[in-house]
């Protein structure tokens, strides 16, 4: 289990990134405390979007792989809408001014993914299970992610006979 409270922001782009210190090295197979069994890798944050349309997505892969469920859209946050505003200044019984300024969209919430591996019972191999939690910013401004936790929990395999 890892977690940070410190904000982590990315922009617009096309690559997935890793979130900074969200990775749990792990192996399982030969030399290993687990030789196989079904991994399942929570990830939770506090997080915002900034900037009409734009999306936070989220994933976690073991070992450089895709978990399970999976899909190719990943959307963990996305901006509200923005807009005008008017607002006004009064004086006694008259308004002196009226202002049009823009209402910036940025809310933060709370969000949770999981997503497993299933590893087959392997005593002569050993494989990559590290896990990693990958982020992308599509369209908007500004994804921030803070207060977050990955934890990964084992259901390991006890033979070969159990898989």
């Amino acid at each position: 289990m890892l977690w940070s409270s410190e904000p982590s922001e990315f922009a617009p782009g096309a690559e997935w990134v890793n979130l900074p210190g969200a990775v749990i090295p792990f192996s399982v197979g030969q030399g290993c405390t687990v030789l196989g069994g079904v991994f399942v890798a929570t990830f939770s944050a506090e997080a915002a979007v900034r900037g009409e349309g734009g999306v936070g997505m989220v994933d976690i892969t073991f070992g450089g792989e895709p978990a399970s469920p999976r899909g190719e859209n990943h959307p963990f946050v996305s901006a509200g809408a923005s807009g005008l505003v008017l607002s006004s200044r009064t004086a006694g019984q008259r308004t002196d001014q009226v202002c049009i300024g823009e209402r910036v969209t940025e809310a933060w919430s709370s969000h949770t993914i999981t997503r497993a591996r299933q590893y087959p019972y392997d005593a002569a191999n050993r494989r990559n299970a590290e896990v990693k939690v990958r982020v992308r910013l599509e369209g908007g401004e500004k994804l921030t992610l803070k207060n977050w936790l990955v934890q990964v929990v084992a259901y390991p395999w006890k033979d070969a006979r159990t898989t």
